[in-house]
């Protein structure tokens, strides 16, 4: 190896450096050219021996600005070059080919354009030529050229040798798993590298393939290689995968399932039908059992796959109550109650239930819910419930003491006493009674039915009657005139008239009737006896006698006066018609007689006399006279009274109003009492009043109406607040509640019950929840409020696990990941989208991966993870080695190369970067690293017979230690420490 250098004219000469490696030794070459009205030029030659053609040498043209500027800044450029032996050419490595924007500013009057110069494999090994190389523009085409020599001494090149990888000749493969057939070659010149096979085969898809490689290398030399392999079909059809079944058991052998039948496909005959046993719609036993399906293609190959039917028994059983039921109480305690419950489990058949209140037990007033449960060997839990209410329907028993018949005192009858009347309860035990008429009063004559009742608290009432009897059993008093001695009227004596009265008890004036009438003719001189007897309306008689004796002895007689008796019409009164006989006289015959006050006057309440006068012709006068009795029999008469149903304001019933309103004829106002105070409180139920009116005269009256207190008022319910709460699971979430009391006017607080089971779990959306409460009259309050379940939770990603990859590629490496799994408590596993797709070509460094998942109601969830490519490298290559010296001044070649996965990349933007180690208590800048070759731009490495080179220039640097980094793009520091000396 040497190196020379060869320079040719020199003018306003601007200098760059072009470096070239031949079979690994280091040439400093140099090319120039002007750009200017004026153009110059000077050359290095490029001498190229030990080596084997083809040759490539790649340099730097530095176009340096030395007078005006034809070069547009921006635009592109074109490289014009000649040689003067054909197998020598130049082409530019430059791939932009623009002018730099800023060219023609201060301190950017140069810029460099890559070229590389090749002499190709067909050349002879020993040559030389002349090469010209200028930059042009159109519009510009009089750019001088710059000429340098190319002189090369090389060996003969040879083919390459191609080997076949992947596959083996002659060996046998699996259809769908033949390994992918690989061509690489090697070259004494060209290096080493991969070409595409060709492929070549049967027209089915069985048989034997050929594998052809083929690679000519730079001098056109062809390198081949062939390999031949069998592909065979040993493989059984694919099954799909079928997710175990789970099934409900309908009875005790188990359930029909139907399942979906996996699909098969064969590598090489396609869709295969599948067989599965037990067939899908067969019953399945309780348990699980193994479902195995078959597929077999055309070559007889045979694929399985299975799953499990699992049969379970999650049906609860069903539990038979009795419908709700109304029982009588029998003690204070309440009643005891009797009934059937039953059970059957589709599986197990007739269970017997637990009831949380046993049949035959006591179940206490008011309403009792009685849950009776019953689980099956499968621990599947069925229930059922009914209501008992126990209320009193029983009405307490009253007991009276009928007194004996008692004899009448007096018109009114008379007064009667008798034992208080009693009342049991067979729940309330004694109760108070009322009687609608009162021991110690008067009754009149015959019976009275006199009813008491009494009420227990449950509104119940009970009644009995008994007959208060006034008896009559004494006679009328007879009033008969003394013996009578008449004056005769006529020679038959004398018709005689003579007043028989009668008094009763009872009856007052009662009729009476005797043997010979009053106006009989009587003899004279003849005594008679005239026997009267009186019965009263009871049949009890009196007799009694007086004697008539006529005698003759008077002046002319009077008529008989009879009483009158008549019905007062008013106050004052009545106004009275009454007729009397003409008196007789034996001379005169009839004589008028003469009445005050005259018939038709208004008589007086009481007994008012009334007189009568006759007078004969010759002067002779009697009088007499008779009684007029207006009387008031006429009881007063009452209005109606009605009194409205009354809702019950507390336990104890409600205070009721009436006003009861009597006339009579003869009094303006008489007097009314009633059993029961206008105002007072009337318990629950019926109550029955009696009022009587009375008048002056003490005729009475009575009315009765009934007081009704009712409770049709229901009891108030509580509110509960509605309340949203999170879902905890697709099937919503459980929640637990205050519950509300109830309170009604007249029982009190009273049990609430609601329409759904407190903890019970509540579905998405917006549930009522309706709680209930009755009284003892079966009126019903409620109340409702919602339960809201909404979810608002976004799924849960799992730990998202970080990827790293070695980079394939400058542009980093297509990575494959696995996706992050979200998972929803509603919804299970949710849909996970990220901004970058696995498979996709991630750059160098760390990228972050975003990914999100939403549920079915907008919630979303958000997780990342990252993906770190870095570039596979060999570490620093000698001559560099950490804490090596070096000698100051003198060019350092830094090198590596990119391994495994990195191995193929050659266009890396890798830099080199210089850090001046600072001496203790010292600080200073850290200069750029500076390449001493023209083809590197800036601190960017070059890259060269499969290795990255930059050619530190260490001339510009002071002695001492120094950092230098290597940057990759990967986001890693490669760092060595050297010292210069």
């Amino acid at each position: 190896m040497h190196l020379r250098l060869a320079s040719r004219g020199v003018a306003a000469l601007a200098v760059a450096l072009l470096t070239t490696y031949a079979a690994g030794a280091a040439y400093a070459d140099s090319i120039s050219a002007v750009d200017g009205d004026t153009a110059a030029m000077s050359t290095t030659d490029i001498v190229v021996s030990g080596c084997t053609l083809p040759v490539q040498r790649d340099g730097l043209v530095t176009v340096k600005r030395t007078g005006n500027i034809h070069l547009t800044p921006g635009t592109t450029f074109s490289l014009d070059w000649s040689s003067t032996d054909t197998n020598v050419t130049v082409e530019p490595t430059d791939t932009t080919q623009k002018v730099p924007a800023d060219f023609d500013q201060n301190g950017h009057d140069s810029f460099q354009v890559g070229i590389r110069t090749t002499i190709k494999a067909s050349a002879a090994s020993t040559g030389q030529s002349t090469v010209s190389v200028r930059v042009t523009q159109p519009g510009y085409t009089t750019m001088t050229a710059a000429s340098y020599a190319v002189t090369w001494s090389c060996t003969t090149n040879t083919a390459p040798v191609v080997t076949i990888g992947g596959v083996t000749n002659g060996g046998s493969y699996e259809y769908g798993s033949v390994p992918a057939a690989t061509c690489s070659w090697t070259d004494d010149h060209d290096g080493s590298g991969t070409v595409l096979p060709t492929v070549s085969g049967p027209s089915g898809k069985l048989g034997t393939q050929t594998v052809s490689c083929s690679k000519t290398d730079s001098a056109g030399l062809v390198g081949t290689a062939t390999a031949s392999y069998s592909i065979v079909d040993t493989t059984g059809p694919v099954l799909g995968t079928v997710a175990d079944v789970s099934a409900s058991a309908v009875d005790a052998s188990g359930a029909p399932v139907t399942y979906s039948t996996p699909s098969a496909t064969d590598a090489v005959d396609g869709d295969r039908p599948v067989t599965c046993t037990p067939a899908s719609g067969s019953t399945f036993p309780l348990g699980s059992t193994t479902v195995t399906c078959v597929a077999t293609d055309v070559t007889g190959n045979r694929g399985t796959t299975s799953f499990a039917v699992k049969v379970a028994d999650t049906t609860a059983p069903v539990v038979t109550v009795p419908a709700d039921d109304t029982v009588a109480a029998t003690s204070p305690a309440g009643a005891t109650y009797s009934y059937a419950a039953t059970a059957k489990d589709n599986v197990d058949g007739d269970l017997t239930p637990t009831c949380s209140l046993a049949s035959g037990s006591t179940f206490a007033f008011g309403v009792t819910k009685v849950i009776c449960t019953a689980t099956d060997k499968a621990g599947n839990t069925g229930s059922a419930s009914f209501v008992v209410t126990v209320q009193d329907e029983t009405a307490p028993v009253v007991t009276v003491h009928e007194p004996k018949p008692v004899e009448a005192t007096g018109p009114d009858g008379a007064v009667v006493n008798w034992d208080a009347a009693t009342a049991t309860d067979d729940v309330d035990g004694t109760r108070p009674v009322t009687c609608d008429h009162v021991s110690g009063a008067t009754y009149p004559v015959g019976t009275t039915t006199v009813t008491c009742s009494a009420a227990d608290t449950h509104g119940n009432t009970g009644t009995s009657t008994f007959a208060v009897v006034v008896v009559d059993t004494t006679p009328p008093v007879l009033h008969l005139p003394k013996d009578l001695t008449p004056e005769a009227t006529s020679p038959s004596g004398a018709v005689v008239d003579w007043t028989a009265t009668a008094t009763d008890l009872v009856d007052g004036a009662v009729d009476v009737s005797c043997d010979h009438a009053s106006g009989s003719q009587f003899a004279l001189d003849t005594p008679t006896t005239v026997t009267c007897s009186a019965t009263d309306a009871h049949g009890n008689e009196a007799t009694g006698s007086f004697a008539v004796t006529v005698k003759d002895t008077t002046a002319p007689t009077l008529p008989s006066f009879q009483d009158v008796t008549a019905e007062a019409t008013g106050a004052k009164g009545a106004a009275v018609e009454y007729s009397v006989q003409p008196a007789k006289d034996l001379v005169d015959g009839d004589v008028l007689l003469s009445c005050t006050p005259a018939s038709g006057a208004t008589f007086a309440l009481g007994k008012s006399a009334v007189t009568c006068s006759a007078s004969d012709k010759h002067g002779n006068t009697d009088s007499g006279g008779f009684v007029v009795t207006v009387q008031d029999t006429t009881p007063p008469v009452f209005d109606p009274i009605v009194v409205d149903t009354v809702e019950a304001t507390g336990p104890s019933g409600a205070a009721v109003s009436f006003e009861p309103h009597a006339t009579d004829l003869v009094d303006a106002t008489p007097a009314i009492a009633c059993d029961h105070v206008s105002g007072s409180t009337f318990p629950l139920g019926p109550t029955q009043v009696t009022c009587t009116a009375t008048d002056f005269s003490g005729n009475h009256v009575d009315q009765t109406f009934t007081v009704n207190v009712a409770d049709t008022t229901a009891p108030v319910v509580g509110t509960v607040a509605s309340q949203t709460i999170e879902a905890t699971s697709a099937a919503g979430a459980a929640y637990t509640w205050v519950m509300p009391t109830a309170k009604d006017l007249v029982d009190g607080d009273r049990p609430v019950t609601c329409d759904k089971e407190q903890g019970a779990t509540f579905p998405l959306g917006e549930t009522t929840v309706t709680c209930s409460a009755s009284d003892l009259s079966k009126n019903v309050g409620s109340s409702s409020f919602t339960v809201t379940v909404q979810d608002t939770t976004a799924p849960a990603f799992g730990a998202p696990v970080n990827v790293t990859a070695t980079a394939t590629s400058a542009a980093g490496a297509a990575v494959t990941y696995a996706s992050p799994v979200a998972t929803d408590l509603v919804d299970g596993l949710t849909a996970v989208t990220c901004d970058r797709a696995s498979g996709s070509t991630f750059p160098l460094g760390t990228t972050t991966v975003h990914c999100s998942s939403t549920d079915a109601h907008g919630n979303t969830a958000m997780t990342s993870f990252t993906v770190t490519v870095t570039v596979a490298w060999s570490g620093f290559l000698a001559p560099v080695v950490d804490k090596g010296v070096y000698k100051q001044g003198s060019t350092i070649p830094v090198k590596f190369a990119l391994t495994g996965a990195s191995a193929g990349v050659t266009n890396l933007q890798a830099t080199l970067w210089l850090r001046k180690l600072p001496a203790a208590g010292t600080t200073g800048q850290d200069p750029v690293a500076v390449s001493t070759s023209a083809a590197t731009t800036g601190n960017l490495f070059r890259y060269t017979d499969g290795q990255y080179l930059f050619n530190l220039n260490t001339k510009p640097l002071a002695v001492g230690s120094y950092e230098l980094r290597v940057d990759l793009g990967d986001g890693v520091a490669h760092t060595v420490t050297i010292s210069l000396r």
